[in-house]
């Protein structure tokens, strides 16, 4: 076989060989990445404001809540509760309590099984002594939802870049 025959053959491999990678019908996945927040603000006077960031942590949620205006020396238990802080129902999620205006804390669900119990609101209590006194709240909320979809194409070397991933 002549040398133009043999690159002939090897363009003709290499798109079957694309053409084989890049179809496959619509069974391709689609990952969506959420994370939510809450604007926190004070209670009864309390003096504490902050913000919260719900986000995945390899398949998990993590909350992460920072304050300002705590006492130093207190532990402030806080809940994700069922509901918003004008109409707050039951805690649905416990989180580890706010020390030195921090707390940290993974859940054992993921981002979408928080997403689905919607709509949820950061509470935090006084102390653990003083669970009914509501020191501040924050009502969660969806930053972003963000798809990643594969598009079944050939290329043809003339394609511009796909404007993906789209912010919703």
């Amino acid at each position: 076989m002549s040398k133009k025959g043999y690159i002939i053959g090897a363009i003709v491999l290499v798109v079957i060989v694309l053409f084989i990678l890049l179809s496959g019908g619509n069974d391709k996945p689609e990952v969506v990445v959420k994370s939510f927040s809450a604007t926190i603000a004070a209670l009864n006077e309390s003096g504490l404001s902050g913000t919260a960031r719900v986000t995945d942590s390899e398949g998990k949620a993590k909350v992460v809540v920072n304050l300002t205006g705590t006492q130093a020396s207190a532990a402030e238990p806080a809940h994700l509760h069922i509901g918003t802080c004008t109409n707050l129902g039951e805690p649905k999620y416990a989180l580890s309590p706010i020390v030195n205006g921090v707390s940290e804390t993974v859940l054992d669900v993921s981002v979408d099984e928080v997403s689905a119990n919607l709509p949820l609101a950061l509470n935090i209590h006084k102390s653990e002594t003083e669970m009914d006194a509501n020191i501040a709240c924050g009502d969660l909320v969806l930053d972003s939802a963000v798809e990643n979809k594969i598009e079944d194409t050939v290329p043809t070397g003339d394609e511009t870049p796909l404007e993906n991933p789209e912010i919703q």
